[in-house]
């Protein structure tokens, strides 16, 4: 709980913030809100894409899959995804 609430305040500072975003995500689908985790882990592939940060965006692509939540991307994301990294 204390790790989740400390990166929503890192996010909250810096909203740009892969680790932040990413540990963020991790942190919230430990505690059971995969919601919350998701947003999270999504924006923060987002990020990664739109400085075309490669190895970033593995990383996030990642947190998806290890924290089961790579399937709520569209097909379409998933395919363009796996295609580019």
């Amino acid at each position: 709980d204390f790790a989740a609430v400390a990166f929503d305040v890192a996010v909250e500072k810096n909203a740009q913030s892969f680790e932040a975003l990413t540990l963020g995500g991790i942190a919230h689908s430990a505690n059971g809100d995969d919601d919350l985790a998701y947003t999270h882990l999504r924006q923060a592939l987002v990020q990664s894409l739109v400085g075309a940060d490669k190895q970033s965006a593995k990383r996030a692509v990642s947190a998806l899959r290890s924290t089961g939540l790579f399937d709520r991307l569209s097909e379409a994301d998933q395919s363009f995804l796996q295609s580019e990294l």
